[in-house]
């Protein structure tokens, strides 16, 4: 997955046209360079989410949705306005004379063109803003982009019972010193070793002896899903 295009590479190629169609305004507002759609599909917008950021994509088609909606309300006007009737068996396409303003389903977003500046004024308007240009807001106020938040650091905080729960103390203290450290696969301590451990943390803790089935509760809770049962060691 690519990072946003270069602004520079952008600026150098895109802004010596004079007209965008609404397709390649929606991918440059999402940091998308239109020319690095794929040939072999018609530099279609569909193909550009087979290469760009997954972030940048999903702002390319709100921004194209957003574009077409201006456009269907009579709010931006496009230098040339390509309709097709998406009612009719028959497709046809066309492009719009004479000031027609069109129903959201008509616009044929690969083929109606836009002059960039005036674009850019209707953006303006509506404090409208580039992916970029969010990107480095997030940067500048030390935000993580959703798609780094696997790397993102966790802050674990242990919970810390109101009341007393030897039992669950317990069972916390043979996961961490016992199991934690089973290597999976491996024969585990014998059912009567590990009772004996939550017998003498149980009783360091209460000052009192667990009843037996209180033990076996504890030993079940503690005892990993993969170890229940193994060989014998735990029933019942």
């Amino acid at each position: 997955m690519r990072d946003l295009a270069p602004i520079e590479q952008i600026k150098a190629q895109w802004w010596m046209l004079g007209l965008w169609t609404i397709d390649e305004a929606a991918l440059i507002m999402g940091g998308i360079d239109p020319d690095d759609c794929d040939p072999e599909d018609g530099r279609s917008f569909k193909s550009a989410e087979r290469f760009a950021h997954q972030e940048a994509y999903k702002y390319a088609r709100f921004a194209r949705r957003a574009i077409i909606t201006a456009v269907a309300m009579g709010e931006l006007s496009p230098f040339e306005l390509w309709v097709h009737d998406p009612y009719s068996i028959n497709y046809h396409e066309y492009k719009a004379e004479g000031g027609y303003v069109p129903s959201y389903d008509e616009v044929l977003s690969d083929k109606t063109r836009l002059i960039p500046k005036t674009l850019g004024v209707w953006l303006k308007s509506k404090g409208i803003k580039t992916f970029r240009q969010i990107v480095a807001e997030r940067q500048a106020a030390g935000i993580q982009p959703a798609h780094d938040k696997q790397t993102a650091q966790v802050i674990c905080i242990e919970h810390k019972p109101k009341h007393p729960t030897p039992a669950l103390e317990v069972a916390n203290e043979v996961s961490r010193e016992i199991w934690d450290k089973q290597q999976a696969g491996g024969r585990p301590p014998k059912s009567e070793v590990i009772q004996d451990i939550i017998v003498q943390k149980y009783f360091e803790k209460t000052g009192v002896n667990p009843p037996a089935a209180e033990v076996r509760r504890i030993d079940r809770t503690a005892r990993p899903p993969c170890f229940k049962n193994q060989q014998g060691e735990l029933n019942g």
